[in-house]
């Protein structure tokens, strides 16, 4: 009850603060205007767009009560408050110490966590699947664990990175059996034989993606982590590549230090787990993504609980955690709106 009343009264107030300001607005941030347009399509019966349709379904679904601005807000906080329900049981079946206020660290300690779950964004969707399929595997519950695993993948191309920690237990525990591993990517199989049949193009997924970030970016995604640093270090000046290289490097710091702690404490479930996404954020994502997509790497996080024993470094994670949630209220209800949410 803690943990979840405490993560849900903060999206409550968040989502007050976004009607007060304008919900249209907000929901159309970033991705949220190719998911609405999708559920909208959904409901007519067709698919539309190059995202994984299940959130855009959930957006269908829940519009036929609300509107459907306020669907697409609402559903992302209500999976980030399951999430950390799921970080708590966790921690209670890896016998980590204080698992209430662990869990709390857990689901808001990064600033990410609270600004992409209170977005129109499939990503806390697709981190509640991730979280169960860690907890289902760390219960040996094949079956529950490979649903979940089929679902993240669903909801999200990141959860195709789920096939690394998959493949790590079969190979472990029944090597015959690791074709189980690619579960996460059936989805993105069936996806892209739907667009070979409506578009001809058997690689439409990949090349979209691949437009999309030379008109954006003026790169390819392979390339865009690299480059995305030297634009830092030329192109920000001031604050501004203090803040970014500041922020991308301690989160980079911190996750590595919780991968390595699983490792050496024998946790090598948490560990390969972390390593996987953790990996994909650096070879993949620019700077601007790092801590968005380094969340799916939180069974890290977890292992600065046994910070506790020393109760000042235990207090100081609890003032970064408060500060962390200060922030990103500022940022979403202040700085959001001041940029034309376009931030």
């Amino acid at each position: 009850m803690i943990v979840g009343s405490t993560v849900l009264v903060i999206h409550v107030l968040l989502l007050y603060g976004f009607a007060k300001i304008g919900l249209s607005q907000y929901s159309v941030r970033g991705d949220g205007r190719e998911y609405i347009a999708a559920a909208i399509a959904l409901t007519q019966g067709r698919i539309i767009g190059t995202h994984f349709p299940l959130y855009s379904a959930l957006i269908a679904v829940v519009s036929s009560l609300v509107p459907i601005d306020l669907a697409a807000l609402a559903i992302p906080p209500f999976f980030h408050t399951l999430f950390a329900l799921v970080a708590y049981r966790i921690l209670v079946a890896m016998k980590f110490r204080r698992p209430i206020s662990s869990a709390l660290m857990v689901a808001l300690l990064p600033p990410s966590a609270i600004v992409y779950t209170s977005s129109a964004l499939a990503d806390s969707i697709t981190i509640f699947f991730a979280a169960l399929t860690f907890y289902y595997g760390l219960e040996r519950r094949e079956k529950l664990m490979l649903v979940f695993a089929f679902l993240a993948g669903l909801t999200h191309y990141d959860g195709i990175v789920l096939i690394i920690p998959l493949a790590y237990l079969y190979w472990r525990s029944d090597r015959r059996r690791i074709l189980l591993a690619l579960v996460p990517a059936v989805p993105i199989v069936l996806l892209t034989l739907y667009q070979f049949a409506v578009t001809g193009n058997l690689l439409y997924y990949v090349s979209v993606h691949f437009v999309f970030y030379q008109r954006v970016f003026g790169t390819t995604p392979l390339s865009y982590p690299f480059e995305s640093l030297v634009y830092i270090a030329t192109e920000l000046r001031g604050i501004d590549r203090i803040y970014w290289f500041g922020y991308v490097g301690l989160a980079f710091i911190i996750y590595a230090i919780g991968t390595v702690r699983s490792a050496r404490s024998g946790r090598s479930w948490s560990a390969v787990f972390s390593a996987a996404f953790y990996a994909f954020s650096a070879l993949y994502t620019g700077y601007y993504f790092v801590p968005r997509f380094l969340l799916y790497a939180f069974p890290s996080l977890m292992e600065f609980t046994e910070l506790g024993r020393r109760k000042i470094l235990w207090w100081m994670m609890i003032i970064a955690t408060i500060m962390s949630v200060a922030y990103s209220i500022w940022f979403l209800l202040v700085r959001v709106p001041a940029t034309g949410f376009i931030s």
